[in-house]
């Protein structure tokens, strides 16, 4: 497989990074998840964006502009021959002198790999995945919403949790106890056809497929509402739903003990998501 490393195109096993480097070190950087369709990456300006928001605000300057990153991406599909793909970008800030200060730094590293992606199994869109509500405390401020950041250890925590009770996903709380976000993906629930999502002032990540699915339910005109939500409210709707860039929109059968039969809001949006992206890759 070939990647990108640092300004040039590599085959993956010449690719070599330092043990200084600040991402290894520190976590010190950002990174983007993007699925690709047909050869075509999706909402891949909207995640480009994203990407140079982090950067900006962790004051990390690459020598790539948007449009070479796209162009990257679109020609290491081709060069590896790809159809469904998964791509990350990282972005660390390089090496740097001892220590976490930032000056007298090098130039920051920038590695764009892109692999086969084979998406979910189509049962779990149709009987639901179950979650569980995990000890784990949510730790992102609310001004960080924006950061996709490689310092990616309290998810793992989370993770851990995860795994020990065999569930697909876990429900991360922030200390005021308000529903945030899962490990990796962003939550939804339906109450009376109305349909609930935790507020960016909860300490969520703004996911680009969040937000995607947030202009449906207004399209579909769906009440929804972006608030601060305690647990037990999750345990009153009717379905819920988590998202991310690699599992769209996935309906849950269970959470903790509570189990959910109904997924019909939730297949409507999955519906309309997947038309998107038909329209934009196919």
């Amino acid at each position: 497989m070939h990647i990108y490393l640092n300004g040039r195109i590599i085959r993956e096993d010449e690719a070599t990074l330092s043990i200084n480097d600040r991402g290894f070190l520190l976590g010190d950087g950002v990174f983007e998840t993007i699925r690709a369709y047909n050869g075509k990456p999706f909402l891949l300006n909207a995640h480009i964006k994203r990407l140079f928001i982090g950067l900006g605000r962790l004051s990390i300057k690459i020598k790539e502009k948007e449009d070479d990153i796209s162009g990257i991406i679109r020609r290491l599909i081709e060069l590896n021959g790809l159809k469904d793909a998964y791509i990350r970008i990282t972005v660390s800030r390089g090496l740097c002198q001892r220590g976490i200060g930032t000056k007298d730094c090098s130039e920051p590293t920038v590695c764009i790999n892109v692999k086969s992606f084979s998406p979910p199994d189509d049962t779990l869109y149709t009987e639901g995945v179950s979650v569980c509500f995990v000890k784990r405390k949510n730790l992102r401020l609310p001004e960080d919403s924006s950061i996709k950041h490689l310092s990616f250890l309290n998810y793992v925590l989370a993770r851990l949790e995860v795994e020990e009770k065999g569930t697909f996903e876990g429900i991360m709380l922030n200390s005021a106890g308000h529903i945030t976000e899962c490990t990796t993906s962003n939550i939804f629930f339906v109450k009376e056809n109305r349909i609930f999502t935790p507020s960016i002032n909860t300490g969520i990540l703004a996911g680009i497929t969040r937000q995607v699915v947030i202009d449906l339910i207004r399209e579909s005109n769906y009440e929804l509402i972006e608030g601060e939500f305690f647990k037990n409210e999750l345990f009153e709707a009717q379905e819920v739903f988590i998202t991310n860039s690699l599992i769209e929109l996935m309906p849950v059968s269970r959470v903790d003990d509570k189990e959910l039969s109904s997924h019909s809001v939730t297949s409507r949006l999955l519906r309309l998501y997947r038309e998107l992206i038909s329209t934009e890759c196919f």
